[in-house]
């Protein structure tokens, strides 16, 4: 009675052992894709971010223009 209950205890430990490395593999697996997938993005917003300021770079060169063409215009009159 007592060794079958050991047996048992055993066997449920084994299976919760187990299912234990089963499910740390898969929560592995998953934040690895998750980090993977978090620099993807990460890669998008900077490059995002580098056009913006290219952009915002670009607007005001053509204010800058736009306001020293104004003067010169002013100068001449």
């Amino acid at each position: 009675m007592l060794q079958s209950r050991l047996l048992s205890t055993r066997d449920t430990l084994d299976v919760l052992q187990r299912t234990h490395q089963e499910e740390l593999l898969s929560i592995t697996t998953e934040r690895d894709r998750m980090k993977r997938e978090l620099q993807q993005y990460v890669y998008v917003v900077e490059s995002a971010e580098l056009e913006l300021d290219d952009m915002r770079d670009a607007v005001m060169k053509l204010i800058e223009e736009g306001v020293n063409r104004r003067f010169r215009s002013c100068d001449s009159t």
